[in-house]
């Protein structure tokens, strides 16, 4: 992935004069910072978000104490943070180990409980806030996609994003609340959507030789992960099927903003 400033033509058109609400140029050249008027509508929100909420909330009445503790059951499943492989702008990779490591240390009745989520639009322009690349107090990027990994064991639903300064793993409906906030402020064509995806499958299916990654020159973008590409028998490099929001291409289900919380969030 990368933010929008740093796409290379070949992958991303330039952004279009339709500005995404709220959302200020770039303020330096991988980042967007936040207009006044969005931050007015935080600071409505988390106010929103200090009263009580009923059966009707909304996404930015999600906000709980988001810290999990390291239980032994989600240690097992996956590693800490420090423990991950990790590669800046390859989280579609990240993420692959992250769940290759659930595959070698769990049953396969608890990878049933692991999912992978792409998260990306038509445009490929992805506000996404709380992440590490971000510059200002907002922590805003806009991604072309996300990766996430998710572990629902129970009731209990976790997020796991390496790219987030948020905690690893962050209950889901803490880091909806505070990454994905609502698409409410957002044109439509820069709503978010999900790719859901069975981890087990996407282990089957996924493949990558990081072209995405690299300059019309043949240069990296970001230095790329140490081991080899991610190949399937049928595939050398299907990386654009995952990140499609089109229904009639890829795995798994594409879910709106909405239908995504639904799917994972238990009230």
């Amino acid at each position: 992935m990368t933010s929008v400033a740093q796409a290379s033509p070949s992958r991303n058109k330039p952004v279009t004069p339709t500005p995404v609400p709220g959302v200020a140029g770039p303020a330096n050249p991988h980042h967007r910072g936040v207009s006044p008027s969005l931050k007015k509508q935080q600071q409505q929100q988390q106010q929103q978000q200090q009263q009580p909420h009923g059966p009707s909330s909304q996404v930015g009445g999600l906000l709980m104490s988001g810290h999990v503790s390291r239980d032994k059951d989600i240690t097992s499943i996956v590693p800490s943070a420090l423990n991950c492989s990790y590669a800046p702008c390859f989280c579609e990779e990240n993420v692959w180990m992250v769940a290759d490591h659930a595959r070698r240390n769990s049953s396969p009745s608890e990878m049933q409980k692991c999912f992978v989520i792409f998260v990306s639009n038509k445009k490929q322009v992805v506000p996404l806030w709380r992440q590490k690349a971000g510059k200002d107090e907002e922590k805003l990027v806009i991604w072309d996609y996300h990766v996430l990994f998710i572990y629902k064991p129970d009731q209990r639903c976790l997020v796991f994003d390496l790219d987030s300064d948020l905690p690893f793993p962050t209950y889901f409906h803490k880091y909806v609340t505070e990454t994905f906030r609502t698409d409410a402020i957002l044109n439509p064509e820069y709503h978010r959507f999900f790719r859901v995806i069975p981890a087990s499958l996407f282990l089957q299916t996924f493949a990558s030789d990081r072209r995405h990654m690299k300059k019309p020159d043949g240069t990296w973008m970001k230095p790329p992960p140490p081991y080899p590409c991610i190949q399937t028998p049928e595939s050398a490099h299907n990386l654009d099927d995952f990140i499609s929001m089109d229904t009639s291409v890829g795995v798994g289900e594409i879910l709106s903003l909405k239908e995504f919380v639904q799917r994972f969030y238990n009230k």
